[in-house]
């Protein structure tokens, strides 16, 4: 039977009742290993006769040293995101930090409410994966100079005082174009989805425009699909993939080859291409713009844009071995990105120019 008052035992308790310092206690529970065998069961047999349970949100309202990172993440059903959450997560619990994940879903005010909700639970810092078209304002004005930051997957200008590590996205959409044009495309299209509420999509498709207009090459209603729509668990990224290549052949003149922001979605259309009697590469290259895992082991290897993830995971475990110190390291790194040749990009079926042999 639980102890009907065990809502209310607390660390101290739980020393005097065993004859130990809070110290002892608290250890315990966030670094067991530096207690002897025979201490750490006396303090867990304390746990249980007295039924009390750790609760480490309220620790940390109840502390001025949080022990507890909040991390906010806008898309869940993205690979690399998800990766980059695993990374952090299976860090910052070896370093006896707890953490609060959050799902935003890029969408404005679901960013602000987290990040209050973050400052209310006394963070001692907040990592975003992946931030909206606003969260540079809301990081600003919410958390302050008082709770450290750090945004991965994008980049800001200097003056905009933001914590980031991420590719330069102009850099991905021209390395992206560049690969489709000296393989013979003349004809590149676009695909995004759920782009509205999403930085980084604006600042892609800007820089879209701009690298076509700058080659001479098309730029109007046959280069672009976009679907502001987020996905639902009955509307995948895959779903909107297919919904992308349908929309693209059904142009008048549709591209000979697509940009694809993410596996998922780069799957989703070479499927429905399929079903449609189409192959990849062959009726229709695509180059995707994210190196997820997904990337290298479908079949085809896709091609894509590549960007040093491992030096941004050394990056973000040195900022959270900073937390701690009285100045947290203050991160502005704009990542080097290249295209990882694979089977997907091949010259359209008019060229008779070959591509150098892809790696798979």
């Amino acid at each position: 039977m639980s102890n009907p008052i065990a809502c209310d035992i607390t660390m101290k308790d739980v020393a005097e009742f065993i004859g130990v310092s809070t110290a002892t206690v608290s250890r315990a529970i966030n670094s067991p290993e530096k207690l002897s065998p025979g201490t750490l069961k006396k303090v867990q047999d304390a746990f249980q006769t007295l039924g009390y349970q750790y609760n480490p949100l309220a620790a940390a309202m109840s502390s001025s040293s949080s022990k507890l990172i909040g991390i906010m993440i806008g898309n869940l059903r993205e690979n690399l995101s998800l990766l980059t959450l695993e990374d952090i997560h299976d860090y910052a619990l070896r370093h006896n930090y707890n953490v609060l994940v959050a799902n935003s879903g890029f969408e404005d005010h679901n960013e602000k409410k987290i990040l209050l909700t973050f400052r209310q639970y006394k963070t001692a810092a907040v990592i975003v994966i992946g931030p909206g078209l606003h969260c540079h304002h809301h990081i600003r004005a919410v958390l302050g100079k008082d709770i450290p930051h750090l945004v991965l997957w994008d980049t800001y200008d200097t003056n905009e005082h933001i914590n980031f590590i991420g590719p330069a996205n102009e850099n991905i959409i021209e390395q992206a174009v560049m690969t489709l044009v000296d393989a013979g495309h003349r004809r590149i299209g676009l695909g995004m989805s759920y782009y509205s509420n999403i930085r980084r999509a604006h600042r892609r498709l800007k820089t879209f425009e701009e690298t076509l207009t700058r080659l001479k090459l098309p730029f109007d209603e046959n280069s672009l699909v976009l679907l502001n729509q987020m996905p639902r668990p009955t509307r995948s990224s895959f779903d909107h993939g297919r919904q992308i290549m349908k929309q693209f052949l059904e142009k008048k003149h549709p591209p000979t080859a697509i940009l694809s922001p993410t596996g998922n979605m780069a799957t989703g259309s070479i499927s429905y291409l399929r079903e449609c009697g189409l192959s990849c590469p062959e009726d229709m290259s695509l180059v995707c713009l994210s190196d997820d895992d997904i990337a290298s082991v479908y079949y085809p290897p896709l091609c894509a844009v590549t960007s040093q993830k491992e030096k941004l995971f050394e990056m973000v475990h040195q900022f959270v071995d900073s937390i701690s110190s009285e100045k947290p390291l203050s991160i502005a790194c704009r990542l080097r990105s290249s295209v990882c040749r694979r089977k997907t990009c091949m010259p359209p079926r008019s060229q008779e120019k070959k591509l150098p042999e892809a790696s798979a």
